[in-house]
Parts: structure tokens; C-alpha cells; sequence
């Protein structure tokens, strides 16, 4: 009698300790970084360069897409994602560039995680890093609609803000006011103000376009923008950024500036409607 109450008392003790593994586990893996069906924006740096990432995942696939800052070049790369090692490969469809990392917590803030591991370029025959923390989310089943439930067209976004960034790179003071959507709303170093027609914006052109909010503009990430349905958002939050907004029936146009907002901060996934799959 006593060993079998014993091996019963055993039984419970290894069915408890499997229990609490496994409840570990789900807790651990419970929030993914890389978010099922979901378009996840990572931004940091691929072989020492600025970068920024878009994947999609659906179960174990990926279908990632990245660029480099100031490169009109989109790679785009398919892979796996082991959710429970948390390790992902990525590459592009003749394997000239692959990349193989984990997930884990960033050891310098401890406050958010980050995509780390190996890169490799066929063309320079030889392995360097990537490195990119988690940004935002977009919806949309792939890349063509990243902006479709928030009412915009992935095209139009894209055309129009290659347009933005080549009128304030070249200083086309004429054409940008005629990109703007008046009565405009405008912060210049925190102070709000409203111009009214395009002679108003060409009369405070030098306020509002300061070196440092040009700066900001041109060298932007061009894709995989952060939005909502107040606007897509072009620039830097410490030097300055700007909005805009269209629809497949009106041209989009710019409907607020600020260039100098360092109290802004960018919602959460849930914020813009994104849970987690």
C-alpha cells in the first residue's frame, strides 16, 4: 500500500513538473516577434548598413522583403521559422544572399527583443551580421496590401513618396507646395501654426523646410511605412516628419508637418488594430 501510494504521489509530482514546463513554454512563445499573417517591419542594420525589413509570415513561411537606406534596390527572400527555437533562415531565389539567425532578448535594453544572425553575399564571397529590432506592424496578406486596411493603395504610397523625397532633395520649393493639402497644419519647433494657400508655404518655406528636416525626409526608408488612417508617415521622429494621405479616387496629398516633434512615439500593433496569430 505505501508504494503504491508512493508512485502515485511520484506520478502527480512528474505530471505537476510537465504541466509547468509546459505552461513555461506557451508563456514563452505565447507573443511572437515575428506575428503570424502579419506584416512585421524590423528596422536596423544588414552587413553594417541601415536597414529595413518587412516579413510575412503564414505558419512556418516566410516571405521577407528589405531595403537599404538611400538604395532603390528590393530584395526579396523566402525562408522557414522554427516558432519554437525561434530561429529563422531567409534567402533569395538563386541563394546569391542568405540570412540565418535567431530571436532573442536585446542583452543592452532588455526591453524588446531582436533578429540577430549570419548574412552572406554572394558577391563579396564572404559573412557579415544583421541585426533588427521589431518596428511595427502592417496588415494585408503580402506586400501589394500592406496599406489596403487602412483604405490606401501600396502603389499610389510608393510613387508618391519617391515623388516627396525627390522635390525636397532637389529644393523644388514650386512643385512641393502643390503637393500640399490647404488649409495645412504645421509645427515648427513645437509651435503650431496653419498655412492657408501655397503663397503662404512659400513665404514661410525656409521655417518649415530646415536643413535638418530635409535631411530627415531624404534620407528616409522609402517602404513599408508606418500608418494609420490619419496618414502615412515619411521621416525621422527627432528631426522631423510629415503626413499624407489619398485614396484610388483623389490624389495624395501632404496634410501636416512637423519638424521638430521628439515627444512623438509610434503606437503599438494593437494600437493599429494588428493581434497577434
Amino acid at each position: 500500500m505505501k508504494k503504491k501510494l508512493i508512485i502515485f504521489l511520484s506520478l502527480i509530482i512528474i505530471a505537476f513538473i510537465c504541466f509547468a514546463a509546459i505552461t513555461m513554454i506557451r508563456t514563452k512563445y505565447s507573443e511572437d516577434v515575428i506575428l503570424n499573417q502579419t506584416n512585421n517591419v524590423f528596422d536596423g542594420t544588414i552587413d553594417n548598413k541601415p536597414a529595413r525589413m518587412m516579413i510575412y509570415r503564414n505558419g512556418n513561411r516566410l516571405t521577407a522583403y528589405y531595403i537599404l537606406k538611400n538604395d532603390q534596390t528590393e530584395y526579396i527572400l523566402t525562408g522557414s521559422y522554427n516558432r519554437i527555437t525561434r530561429q529563422f533562415k531567409l534567402s533569395d531565389s538563386d541563394k546569391t544572399i542568405m540570412l540565418s539567425g535567431t530571436i532573442h532578448p536585446d542583452t543592452e535594453s532588455g526591453d524588446h527583443y531582436i533578429l540577430a544572425g549570419n548574412y552572406y553575399y554572394a558577391g563579396s564571397d564572404m559573412e557579415s551580421d544583421f541585426n533588427l529590432i521589431p518596428a511595427w506592424g502592417l496588415g494585408g496578406e503580402g506586400k501589394d496590401s500592406i496599406y489596403q486596411d487602412l483604405g490606401y493603395d501600396t502603389a499610389q504610397v510608393e510613387e508618391f513618396t519617391d515623388h516627396v523625397i525627390e522635390l525636397v532633395r532637389t529644393d523644388d520649393k514650386q512643385r512641393l507646395s502643390q503637393l500640399m493639402s490647404y488649409p495645412l497644419s504645421v509645427v515648427v519647433e513645437g509651435e503650431p501654426i496653419l498655412l492657408n494657400n501655397e503663397q503662404e508655404f512659400l513665404t514661410r518655406y525656409d521655417d518649415v523646410m530646415t536643413a535638418d528636416f530635409k535631411s530627415s525626409i531624404v534620407n528616409s526608408f522609402n517602404r513599408y511605412l508606418w500608418g494609420n488612417y490619419n496618414g502615412i508617415q515619411l521621416g525621422d521622429n527627432g528631426r522631423g516628419f510629415l503626413f499624407y494621405k489619398g485614396s484610388e479616387d483623389e490624389d495624395m496629398k501632404i496634410i501636416s508637418i512637423s519638424n521638430n516633434s521628439p515627444d512623438f512615439s509610434y503606437p503599438s500593433n494593437e494600437d493599429n488594430g494588428i493581434t497577434q496569430g
